[in-house]
């Protein structure tokens, strides 16, 4: 299995280069999953006179994949420290390039025989070079070993992995292959122009063989048997998922599937939703450029979710019933017909320039309730009872803190808004005209309560969003997405770019350059953006979401693509960012370290101004007295602590468990002085293994040594302390005694080391 499991690594390394399909008839009509494209060459002029053939080249998507393959092949060497290591990553890297100029298909299904469950198999027809592709098979399957074979019939030829002997590769007839599956041909059904890429998976077979294996065989101990629970919630109703991308003139198209049974049960029967109407998108802005409006009924879902609980467990059911009701008293509000029953079907998101912002920070939601006064008096209370609390709670605390995090009001043309003051964003929430409205700062609020109260004109008029409804061609929808991508665009880059420069100032401190220059500038690809969107819609079949776009990714240039299609965004954040943070992450981390070593001896300083310029011994009487929070004595090497927690705790336990938990160490019986040389607080070197820490000298500059160098300044402890070391400072710190004069006097008032 786990010769398998590395196999199918492998495979979703290949998925990365995805262009189309093809190799259907090799395909078994009893594959599990299946996946499979056609190359460059073979789409031809499709692909010539397309949109991401332009884009391709403009980025030069080859150069940047070779660099990005040759970062993360050097970073693997320095992290191993295993010369094989990178040539293995090398060897992924060549195959991923020769599986990209050809058409592949890849299967799972069921094994025949044997002791594994599964087979799987990579099949190729390669029309660049037939050779180095099936050479880099052949490495391959070496590297699993036995249970591997490269097998041929004709141009086209396979990597099997699968523990029976297999000898030959079989074309299956149109029945047989995975082109005879009904399902199959239903999760393709929907979409248009030349199918580029195609991804299936039989969710009903993947369940029985997963019985077969034993994974739904219950026993006591284990706890209750999952299928009758899987039913309850619907996931026995899925049938089979699909995915299909095509090129359909300049543009590119996608469309998903998920097929079901027609009598669905549990969550499935939510997605059972009524149509969007023009009267729904009168919230949104004819300015809009971009929006997504989906139907979701939260007192729908909520009664389903206590269905399913009451089903599974009486007793959670009766105590969840009781949480509401303590809620409710305790809030003065009744919490479900309040807010989870009053809130209405139809959530609206979207950006408009008025806001003077179009990436995620000018992003307002819109809601249209049932009793938009009940809901405003709610919150009210709500909001009370929150600053009530976090009052209750700073004045608890000792050495209140220099400011107090509340929610404010102000009022707007007769509507209240309550904003919480953060730095960036500044959440705010309002109730007007029976619409809640939130954004993530005031002036979103107040441009979405203004787009309700008056009869400006919707998103319907505007003519680049009637132009993508009319591409989509789809009525009766229950989800809408559109986005004007040549005015999102410019917003959404600049936030990618920033994440590119802070990659590049990364892999400029690890003492490496090759970041620069990995995302390219807009004007590049600019020309070649056009507004896109998706729908989504069901019947008794199942359900399905369409999309058009100018090319593959270009969604992760709006908000939607940072929201509903994140996956573009997050490949593109990781692929820029991980190989840099993953070669600097130890700068990093001394950075981190020797801000909160010199912002614990600041504590100590300001402590002696009220102390006879003497500083406490007891990092636990610091964080008591709040000069910094729990995670502040926590080197970042470690997960942090929960302030929840420890604020939960008595006084003497908070003391007891800095002491215990402390990674930064105090030179105990000092005063504060302007010595440059004097060591007052140090990080255990415990927490690097030797490796290297940071020291905070009394003068409060701060060093970070490595290795011998660290060592070897923490020796000098002894010097200056007159015969304490640093391991005796370890004790002292986790077992402190009070200030003592005569320990203090050992200490050299001059030091020269």
């Amino acid at each position: 299995m786990k010769k398998i499991l590395t196999s199918l690594l492998m495979v979703l390394l290949c998925v990365a280069t995805a262009h189309a399909e093809n190799l259907k008839r090799y395909v078994p009509v009893d594959a599990i999953a299946y996946i499979g494209w056609e190359c460059t060459e073979s789409l031809g002029d499709v692909y010539k006179n397309s949109n991401t053939a332009a884009v391709s080249e403009k980025m030069d998507l080859e150069g940047q994949f070779e660099k990005l393959a040759e970062i993360m092949a050097s970073l693997i060497e320095k992290e191993s420290g295993d010369p094989q290591a990178a040539v293995k990553a090398r060897m992924v890297k060549q195959l991923v390039q020769a599986l990209a100029k050809s058409d592949i298909a890849i299967y799972v299904r069921p094994s025949i025989g044997g002791e594994e469950p599964i087979e799987v198999a990579i099949i190729c027809k390669s029309l660049a070079d037939k050779a180095v592709l099936k050479g880099n098979m052949e490495m391959v399957s070496m590297m699993v070993g036995d249970d591997a074979s490269v097998v041929e019939d004709g141009d086209v030829f396979a990597l099997i992995l699968s523990d029976e002997v297999v000898t030959e590769l079989v074309k299956y007839s149109k029945q047989d292959s995975i082109e005879g599956s009904a399902q199959y041909q239903q999760c393709m059904k929907n979409g248009s122009g030349r199918q580029a890429i195609a991804a299936f998976v039989d969710l009903q077979r993947g369940l029985d063989l997963a019985g077969e294996m034993g994974a739904f065989d219950a026993a006591p101990m284990h706890g209750p048997d999952p299928l009758p629970i899987m039913d309850e919630i619907g996931l026995l109703s899925l049938e089979a998922v699909g995915f299909r991308g095509a090129i359909v003139g300049k543009d590119w198209e996608t469309t998903t599937t998920v097929m079901t049974e027609s009598s669905r049960k549990g969550f499935l029967k939510l997605l059972d939703r009524s149509p969007i109407s023009d009267e729904d998108l009168k919230a949104i802005p004819v300015t809009a450029t971009y929006m997504q409006t989906i139907k979701f009924d939260t007192g729908v879902v909520f009664q389903a979710v206590k269905d399913i609980v009451a089903s599974m467990d009486e007793r959670a059911s009766m105590q969840m019933t009781q949480a509401i009701g303590m809620g409710n008293a305790i809030l003065g509000i009744d919490i479900e017909q309040d807010f989870i029953h009053n809130l209405g079907d139809t959530w609206i998101a979207y950006t408009d320039p008025n806001v003077g912002m179009t990436n995620l920070l000018g992003i307002c939601v819109v809601n249209k309730v049932d009793n938009g006064s009940n809901l405003a008096a709610a919150v009210d209370k709500l909001v009370s009872f929150i600053n009530m609390q976090i009052e209750k709670e700073t004045n608890n605390r000792p050495n209140n803190l220099p400011f107090k995090l509340q929610i404010v009001k102000q009022i707007d043309n007769g509507t209240t808004i309550y904003t919480i003051p953060a730095m960036i964003v500044m959440p705010s929430l309002a109730v007007k005209n029976d619409h809640m409205i939130f954004a993530l700062n005031p002036a979103g609020v107040m441009v979405a309560g203004d787009q309700i109260a008056e009869d400006n004109g919707s998103i319907i008029d505007n003519v680049k969003y009637q132009q993508v409804r009319k591409q989509l061609n789809q009525s009766n929808v229950t989800g809408i997405s559109f986005s004007d991508l040549q005015q999102t665009a410019p917003a959404m880059y600049q936030q990618y770019m920033q994440l590119s420069q802070l990659a590049m100032s990364f892999s400029g401190m690890a003492g490496d350059n090759n970041m620069i220059g990995m995302l390219p500038p807009l004007g590049r690809i600019s020309r070649y953006l056009k507004p896109a969107g998706s729908v989504s819609w069901s019947d008794e079949h199942g359900f399905y979401t369409k999309s058009i776009s100018p090319f593959p990714g270009a969604s992760a240039l709006s908000p939607n693509g940072a929201l509903a299609g994140g996956v573009p965004a997050g490949a593109l954040g990781a692929g820029v960012m991980l190989p840099a943070l993953g070669a600097a992450r130890r700068t990093a981390r001394q950075m981190q370290d020797n801000t909160q070593c010199r912002g614990i001896h600041q504590a100590l300083v300001i402590y002696s101004q009220a102390n006879r310029s003497k500083y406490t011994n007891d990092i636990g009487e610091l964080l008591v007295d709040g000069y910094f929070t729990p995670e502040y004595i926590v080197s970042s090497r470690k997960n942090k602590p929960s302030d929840e927690y420890v604020y939960g705790l008595s006084e003497e336990q908070q003391r007891q468990w800095a002491r215990d938990n402390t990674d930064f160490i105090i030179v105990p019986n000092l005063k504060e002085d302007l010595n440059t040389l004097r060591i007052a607080v140090f990080l255990d070197p415990n927490v690097t293994n030797f490796e290297g820490g940071c020291i905070a000298f009394n003068d409060n500059h701060v060093e970070y040594l490595k290795g011998e160098d660290y060592m070897e300044m923490l020796e000098q402890i002894e010097v200056q302390t007159g015969g304490m070391t640093w391991q005796q400072c370890i004790e002292s710190t986790r077992n402190p005694k009070p200030w003592d004069k005569a320990e203090h006097a050992k200490h050299q008032k001059h030091i020269a080391y």
